[in-house]
């Protein structure tokens, strides 16, 4: 995240406010938001962030 100036905020407010989608046969997320992806996996505590960038 550092390396591509993105801020942890950024990534709160995808992973809140953003499109979010579930990729086919795997347990890996998407959230989109204001150029912002992040990939992450879920559980019923946690969620995983696997990784962020811009697109």
């Amino acid at each position: 995240m550092d390396a591509l100036g993105i801020e942890k905020n950024d990534v709160n407010a995808a992973l809140i406010k953003g499109m979010r989608w579930k990729e086919k046969d795997t347990e890996k997320w998407h959230a989109n938001m204001a150029g912002v992806e992040c990939v992450f996996m879920k559980n019923e505590d946690a969620l995983f962030i696997i990784t962020v960038y811009n697109n």
